[in-house]
């Protein structure tokens, strides 16, 4: 499956961003022969969100990713198991949170090149979604929409983010800008960026990009995952 990635094409050299370390981790800590230390688990969740969780991935070298790759697909395994092996059960209180992991953690794996993640992210993101409801539930639909147009699925992506732009869910106006932007509907996607940020004025990012949209200095690609 494809990633599309938007980008700038600013007059300046566009700035990248420099990577921070990606730090060691115990898998040995996260589960011994009686024990799942969920804990540690999200540590390296959000270290390899921190690093992966947006397309391109963020790493210093390619130890780094090749190491954060090894663990995505460890807590994928764990999490998979744990549902498999009804440790957590649907009528678990934590296993919304479960399927919430392990949709990120497939996102991630599809940022990392890992096959045939994203399709496992899809589904469940779609196994999560119809156990929401308010803000819970918008909050999923956009980061299921941002899932979508970040992999090259801007036809679903759209419907989704406006279901969470509707439901009160303030980001997705810039998530909604950008996949607007990738059908070159440029005239909505400068009213959903205008919308974010007089919502987020601060947002330095969105500027630029209001900026680049209206200027046109802007391009797409799609970007074949390996």
């Amino acid at each position: 499956m494809k990633k599309s990635l938007l980008t700038l094409c600013l007059a300046a050299v566009c700035a990248t961003a420099t990577a921070k370390p990606y730090p060691a981790h115990d898998m040995g800590q996260v589960l011994t022969s009686n024990h799942i230390d969920i804990s540690a688990a999200d540590k390296i969740y959000d270290d390899l969100s921190t690093h992966a969780g947006m397309y391109p991935p963020q790493f210093d070298n390619a130890d780094d990713k090749a190491q954060a790759t090894t663990e995505t697909r460890a807590l994928i395994t764990l999490f998979n198991g744990m549902l498999a092996e009804n440790i957590i059960t649907p009528e678990h209180e934590h296993y919304r949170g479960m399927l919430f992991r392990l949709a990120r953690l497939n996102w991630i794996a599809h940022n990392l090149d890992v096959p045939d993640a994203a399709t496992a992210a899809d589904k469940h993101f779609q196994q999560l979604l119809p156990l929401l409801s308010g803000k819970e539930k918008t909050d999923i639909q956009y980061e299921y929409g941002s899932f979508l147009a970040s992999s090259a699925q801007i036809e679903r992506a759209i419907p989704v983010l406006q279901a969470a732009v509707a439901g009160g869910n303030k980001k997705a106006h810039k998530a909604l800008a950008m996949a607007l932007l990738a059908q070159d509907k440029k005239a909505d996607a400068i009213r959903e960026m205008k919308t974010y940020l007089q919502l987020f004025p601060q947002d330095s990012d969105a500027q630029h990009l209001l900026q680049a949209i209206e200027t046109g200095n802007i391009r797409r690609e799609n970007v074949s995952a390996k």
